[in-house]
């Protein structure tokens, strides 16, 4: 996990993705409990190996999750949590 800078998002330098995300909000549905539990987020940024989501509230969500968008369905690792943000990870 990355350090977190006071505004409570990873540090700038501190960047280990696989490729450059692209910004985009849109919604979609953070799933776990085998599909029993849904919370709404909103995506800020995408790429192929992970994205930025926003929720609510964090607590509560599991380390690995699904996460579906745009007719679509993704397996994730949590990598940071801050405030009402995580940065996951795609591992499917």
């Amino acid at each position: 996990m990355t350090r977190d800078h006071p505004a409570g998002l990873p540090a700038q330098g501190s960047e280990r993705r696989c490729e450059r995300r692209l910004r985009c909000l849109k919604g979609g549905r953070v799933t776990f409990n085998a599909g029993f539990a849904v919370l709404d987020c909103r995506i800020r940024d995408i790429s192929g190996c992970g994205a930025q989501i926003e929720i609510d509230s964090v607590l509560g969500v599991p380390r690995e999750f699904e996460l579906q968008f745009d007719g679509t369905s993704r397996r994730c690792s949590t990598r940071w949590r801050a405030r009402k943000r995580m940065g996951v990870a795609f591992v499917d």
